[in-house]
């Protein structure tokens, strides 16, 4: 690509699983802080770039400003590969889902929907992630699996069938300290490389909220308030969320503190698993509760959860937005996926673990975070100059050094 033949030939780049559109604002800042990781990457090599989101809900070219830059970009579906049901789609509608366009790409970066290369949330969801490896793989497509969560596997077919996958695969990161050593494990003779989750890459304006009150973010998870995705405690939670809730909510009214109630999956429909129709719930059975708004962006969320004094949040990228603005954060675990990320890798030791704690610990290290949210300030700054700048930096370099190859 250096060579003055080719330096106005553009690098053809599909990111796949990380809809920008999507109602769950994790998969979306996912998105977000792939474009922007790609594009400071592209931009450090001197190589122009082609971009297609692959896994969109839209099918129109769109931009999006990061930094105060438009980058542009086309959208296209996609679905599982190997399901007679989504090739009776893609002939139905060609263009909607691309093939042709996929196969004219140089480099597929793919995001797992941060934590979805797993069969923890069920099959149907594993086998669409993983079967794009396979197709991509048989189109002879160069793949690399962007900052996730890799595993777990429970069923020893998933895992086998997602050792074959890896296989082709050239480039894997993991976001966090256990899924690198699960990795290293379960994949020998892969190379697996270490960084942090992208999301810290992207960008925010802190909204300033008006008056004096201490402001405390709560998120609240309609997925675990619901029981999972199975409604019987799919997570194997040891506490009662639902009461946690309830108990952190009386705490913090008690203390006069101003408490806003923020959806993080903003999906409104009551059948499915978002926040919204949970969070209004609890706002309209308690006096003295604010409720944010529905937010149109991973970036408008994050905005606002900087304006926070404090935040205790059950969805992931809900805490990453309040720990990588600098906000002091309680994250309430409900996967390893958490434990891993704040624990291990940003060595931040204040994160309740739903699946080991019993209500009264988890309420215990509310409290004990939010006494200590000076503390926890200084920590967080701490682990963005030691951890997080330094891993953003090298994953920005080492991705310019694949895109020259």
């Amino acid at each position: 690509m250096n060579d003055s033949g080719t330096m106005n030939k553009k690098l053809k780049v599909g990111i796949i699983w990380a809809n920008p559109y999507n109602p769950n604002l994790g998969v979306s800042a996912l998105a977000y802080s792939a474009i922007a990781l790609l594009d400071k990457s592209a931009k450090l090599a001197n190589i122009p770039i082609e971009l297609t989101i692959i896994g969109s809900s839209i099918t129109h070219r769109d931009k999006v400003v990061l930094d105060g830059e438009e980058i542009e970009f086309d959208n296209i579906m996609a679905f599982d590969y190997f399901s007679i049901k989504s090739v009776v789609k893609y002939i139905l509608n060609p263009r909607k889902y691309g093939l042709g366009r996929i196969s004219t790409m140089n480099l597929i970066l793919d995001v797992g929907e941060g934590d979805s290369f797993s069969d923890i949330y069920g099959n149907k969801r594993f086998y669409r992630i993983l079967n794009s490896k396979i197709f991509l793989s048989l189109l002879k497509k160069r793949q690399i699996l962007l900052p996730q969560t890799i595993g777990p596997f429970f069923s020893s077919k998933a895992l086998s069938e997602s050792k074959k996958a890896l296989e082709p695969i050239d480039l894997i990161y993991a976001r966090d300290e256990q899924s690198f050593e699960y990795a290293q494990e379960n994949f020998p003779g892969k190379e697996i490389n270490k960084s942090v989750d992208m999301a810290f890459l992207l960008p925010f304006q802190q909204r300033k909220l008006e008056g004096d009150l201490i402001k405390v973010g709560l998120n609240v998870s309609g997925l675990l308030w619901k029981g999972g995705y199975t409604q019987s405690n799919q997570f194997n939670l040891k506490v009662n969320y639902r009461d946690v809730i309830e108990r952190i909510i009386e705490y913090f009214l008690g203390l006069g503190v101003e408490l806003h109630i923020i959806p993080h999956v903003v999906d409104t429909s009551k059948s499915g698993e978002g926040d919204v129709p949970v969070c209004e719930e609890i706002v309209n059975s308690h006096d003295g509760l604010l409720l944010a708004p529905i937010f149109k962006s991973a970036i408008d969320a994050k905005s606002y959860i900087a304006g926070m004094d404090f935040f205790i949040g059950a969805r992931m990228h809900s805490c990453i937005a309040a720990f990588s603005a600098g906000v002091p954060v309680f994250p309430m675990a409900y996967s390893r996926k958490f434990i891993g990320l704040f624990e291990h890798t940003l060595k931040y030791s204040f994160i309740g673990n739903c699946m080991t704690s019993n209500d009264e610990e988890l309420i215990e290290g509310v409290k004990n975070a939010f006494l200590n949210r000076v503390e926890l300030k200084n920590i967080i700054a701490k682990s963005d100059e030691d951890i997080i700048r330094p891993s953003i930096e090298s994953l920005i370099n080492e991705m310019a050094e694949e895109l020259k190859k």
